[in-house]
């Protein structure tokens, strides 16, 4: 019986021995538990902090402070339907506190407000913009939004139209013009224009007036004279209107002109060229000179038998372009020294480009590329006297 007894204790004494090695997995070789646990003994806890008694956070900074008051920057504002108006608070606390306000209105079809006061005027009204403080202190902004015209001046030309708008209105809004023969106006605010001058279109809204003042003027010509040398051309062009051109010539013999305006020199003599828009006729006196007036440069083309290519004719006064192929430098420098010959001296013009010029004014510029030479003939003054030396 005592035989027994104590082999029931041996075998309860291994068996407890044996508890911690089977709980972490030991294989009886030696080795750490898995995952690099620590191993501890029977019935210690494995956290310093069981009960999660130590919080592992830092602690939170300083809160932040809001102010719990302050004024509107305005207590009442007049605006335009339409328009936008920035409001704030200002504080009135202590350094460090921050503004955090709640913006609303008492009428959004009269003006609203966004989170940042900002406020956006729609239609004519009174409304009441507010401000809540986070503790419920209410400070306001009474805000009147009075209508106004889009346009308070209008320029037309003949038959074109501009469309204008009582902004805000809150009931129909009647429209008049004090000249329906320079200008009509409809029941939706559209003008046109009918015949050139000055004149007022109301809208009354309410029993108040709101005054436009319109001008109505005549499409025009780019120039109402104008030379062109034989066989160049120049470009009309008209400014305002709508619609088509119609351009014609007195004599086609002495200048034709293109459905764009392009009127091409044919022979010596005068013309008129004739521009209808809208009804409106315009015209421009065309001369063709015989030959070049003006100083007397030399011809390029007659002292080196060089043919030109092109000719054009661009502004008023007379300035010609003439074109020569296959030429050469060494024809250039003799064509310069007969040019001084003529009277014509070296300047600096104010765009930095060399010219000979004339003292009535009249001169040559002149480039040479890949053997093509272009001489200008032009009667400007627009340089400057250098004092350069001739050539």
């Amino acid at each position: 019986m005592k035989k027994k007894f104590f082999a029931i204790l041996v075998a309860g004494a291994v068996f407890f021995s044996m508890l911690p090695m089977v709980a972490f997995g030991d294989t009886g070789n030696g080795s750490e538990p898995p995952n690099g646990t620590p191993q501890t003994e029977m019935g210690t806890p494995n956290s310093t902090d069981p009960d999660n008694l130590i919080d592992s956070e830092e602690p939170d900074g300083e809160e932040d402070v809001y102010a719990d008051s302050g004024d509107m920057s305005k207590t009442s504002a007049k605006i335009k339907a339409g328009e936008k108006m920035q409001l704030s608070v200002i504080n009135e606390n202590p350094a460090g506190s921050f503004i955090d306000v709640y913006w609303e209105t008492t009428n959004k079809k009269v003006a609203t407000v966004d989170q940042d006061g900002k406020v956006t005027a729609l239609k004519a009204g009174k409304c009441t913009i507010k401000a809540t403080f986070p503790n419920g202190k209410v400070i306001t902004c009474k805000v009147t939004v009075v209508p106004h015209l889009k346009y308070t001046k209008v320029t037309l030309w003949k038959q074109s139209s501009q469309t204008n708008k009582l902004l805000g209105a809150t009931s129909k809004v009647k429209w008049k013009t004090s000249s329906k023969k320079i200008a009509t106006v409809s029941s939706k605010g559209k003008i046109k224009g009918k015949k050139a001058g000055k004149c007022k279109v109301t809208a009354v809204h309410k029993g108040k007036k709101y005054v436009c003042t319109v001008y109505v003027r005549n499409p025009k010509l780019r120039s109402k004279k104008t030379t062109i040398h034989n066989t160049a051309y120049y470009q009309q062009r008209v400014t305002g209107g709508s619609g088509k051109i119609k351009w014609t010539t007195s004599n086609k013999k002495v200048a034709t002109v293109n459905s764009k305006g392009k009127i091409t020199a044919r022979k010596a003599g005068k013309c008129t060229i004739t521009a209808v828009r809208n009804g409106v006729k315009m015209h421009c006196k065309v001369t063709v000179p015989s030959k070049y007036q003006g100083t007397k440069v030399p011809d390029f083309g007659a002292k080196f038998g060089k043919l030109r290519y092109d000719t054009e004719h661009w502004g008023e006064d007379p300035d010609v372009h003439i074109y020569y192929k296959k030429v050469s430098k060494d024809q250039v420098k003799k064509y310069l020294a007969a040019v001084k010959k003529a009277g014509l001296k070296k300047q600096k013009m104010s765009d930095g480009r060399t010219c000979y010029q004339h003292a009535n004014g009249d001169g040559i510029t002149y480039s040479l590329k890949k053997g093509k030479l272009h001489i200008n003939l032009y009667n400007i003054h627009d340089f400057e006297n250098s004092g350069a030396d001739e050539e």
